[in-house]
């Protein structure tokens, strides 16, 4: 991944750099990623921006849109392996730190604090490097814990009838 979207270091390897800062100079390298993208994705975990570096940041569309309730429940979403396992420590009471926060928020407003990423991927044809294809028509990019929890709570009715997320759009999805 291209450093220059990540946080800056310290020499201990922490970030030292605040958000504000950091959401405006990388805002200007990526003026399609608004601040809420930024913050959440790159910044807070930029492990998982590395995971996707092979995605052309630069040329992704990125809308904020509607799902409805029952859409929580698409295979690309509900059998994704650490969604199953964050649901699983719901559904057995072993919810952790992070599950707990979004869990007290999802019941208190119904939906989740801070919206998902996901990547088109309507007709199929985006692969992962190495040729291994990804998921349809959705790939969760980043929300596991909150797709999780509205998960669980859908299944006790716990859940407002439509929720957002962002969506990333790219040549040919």
């Amino acid at each position: 991944m291209n450093s220059k979207y990540l946080p800056y270091l310290d020499d201990s390897g922490d970030v030292d750099e605040d958000i504000a800062h950091y959401c405006n100079r990388v805002g200007e390298l990526l003026p399609n990623f608004n601040k809420e993208i930024l913050a959440q994705w790159f910044y807070e975990h930029p492990d998982s921006a590395y995971r996707y570096d092979w995605l052309d940041y630069e040329k992704i569309e990125v809308s904020l849109e509607t799902i409805r309730a029952e859409e929580l429940l698409r295979e690309c979403y509900f059998s994704e392996p650490f969604v199953e396992y964050y649901r699983a420590l719901l559904q057995d009471s072993k919810p952790d730190d992070r599950l707990n926060s979004i869990l007290n928020y999802a019941n208190m407003y119904r939906t989740w604090p801070i919206y998902p990423i996901v990547l088109l991927n309507r007709k199929g044809t985006m692969n992962y490097p190495g040729s291994v294809g990804c998921a349809t028509p959705y790939l969760l990019i980043e929300g596991r814990h909150r797709f999780a929890v509205l998960q669980y709570l859908y299944g006790i009715e716990k859940v407002a009838s439509t929720h957002k997320l962002w969506v990333f759009k790219t040549t040919g999805s």
